[in-house]
């Protein structure tokens, strides 16, 4: 019976995990959307509309080659898009799925070093990941960040490397 009982222990702490995320090491930046919105899109494989956020210095890092700077951040807003009578996904003119409503705010967060306490697989890199509810509270998440992200390693473990230096370029 005991170790019926510990088997089960992890099965019912599991719906109280932050799958893909550790939002207990990575904080929502207060004020993010007063940061430089170098990107807004579609994102690819879902239907989302995402815009995203970071400050000067990390995009001019980016931009420049050099190495991204302690604390920096990059912020994910991910929109649910409008939909049709049949459930289709509306498109604008260019394209850009329409806004319905803010869905979920998605935060990158930068460090040299993390606590010995942050799971290593919970970490692309040195960035780490959390996914919060549009009220700021942490949000839980089905996807795997890091092992995503993972695969850029090449380009800063970053899906938007090209869009930043993009961003650099257009505002010289």
């Amino acid at each position: 019976m005991k170790l019926k009982l510990l088997l089960m222990i992890p099965a019912l702490l599991s719906g109280f995990a932050f799958a893909g995320g550790t939002p207990e090491f990575v904080a929502l930046p207060e004020g993010y959307n007063k940061q430089i919105n170098y990107m807004s899109q579609n994102r690819i494989g879902q239907e989302q509309f995402a815009k995203m956020y970071a400050r000067q210095n990390l995009l001019q890092a980016i931009a420049d080659g050099n190495p991204v700077p302690e604390g920096s951040t990059i912020v994910m807003e991910v929109y649910e898009p409008k939909r049709d009578r049949d459930n289709n996904v509306i498109k604008g003119s260019g394209g850009s799925y329409l806004i319905d409503h803010k869905k979920a705010i998605a935060v990158m967060e930068y460090r040299n070093e993390w606590p010995a306490a942050m799971p290593a697989n919970e970490r692309a890199g040195n960035w780490g990941f959390a996914l919060y509810g549009t009220d700021g509270k942490p949000k839980a998440n089905d996807l795997d960040c890091a092992a995503c992200h993972w695969q850029l390693r090449r380009v800063n473990y970053l899906f938007t490397t090209v869009p930043m230096k993009n961003h650099i370029a257009s505002s010289h």
